[in-house]
């Protein structure tokens, strides 16, 4: 029986809150001195930069070769959003938030979360879902190397075009959804989110 987070207990949790949204990039160095000003959602082993409020985890365990990679995941002392159950990532259960994931679901249907084929992705529909009226996206390059080391070409990158269509889709449920959403690094290949200067972001929306 699950004994997780149910999440229907987040939906519009953070009403008209401001969100980050942080994947691995490089650019996510840039966005640390900033992160205690908003609520943050980070993916995978983000917290090797800093501890965000939430972590997405859609990647199986068995998918992080490096296991050093793991332990960051392992060690994060807070809620976890995925569609894994505890047996199956070998986490406290407690600490888990199932959720129930569909092909480019809308954001106003709460029963589902959206994912495309990375998960920052998914971390942005469960901001809008929590009720975020601005997402800021940073670490979402799909450039070469992560934040932490040179990993080399982005394992993505040849998927690049599909990502660029399925965030197109993203940002247009967030205008249907009167979300702003804006890409915070100039380094990123997903160039139809309107780019905005870190330190511009900060000065508009830390209240």
């Amino acid at each position: 029986m699950y004994k997780g987070q149910e999440y229907s207990n987040f939906i519009n949790l953070h009403k008209d809150k401001v969100f980050i949204v942080c994947g691995c990039g490089v650019s996510l160095i840039q966005i640390i001195p900033y992160v205690d000003k908003f609520i943050t959602i980070g993916v995978n082993d983000i917290s090797r930069a800093f501890k965000p409020n939430y972590l997405v985890l859609v990647n199986h365990k068995r998918t992080f070769i490096n296991n050093e990679r793991w332990q960051y995941i392992e060690n994060y002392k807070g809620l976890i959003f995925t569609q894994y159950n505890n047996k199956e990532l070998e986490l406290e259960e407690s600490n888990l938030i199932k959720i129930n994931l569909k092909k480019l679901s809308k954001i106003d249907d709460f029963e589902n979360v959206g994912h495309s084929n990375n998960s920052p992705y998914v971390a942005c529909h469960i901001a809008a879902q929590m009720g975020a009226k601005v997402i800021g996206l940073i670490g979402v390059d799909f450039t070469d190397n992560h934040f932490f080391e040179n990993t080399g070409t982005h394992i993505l990158k040849n998927s690049l075009s599909k990502i660029i269509n399925d965030y197109d889709f993203l940002i247009n449920e967030c205008k249907r959804m009167n979300i702003q959403f804006y890409n915070l690094s100039k380094f990123s290949l997903i160039s139809s989110i309107e780019k905005i200067e870190i330190e511009h972001f900060v000065n508009l929306y830390d209240n």
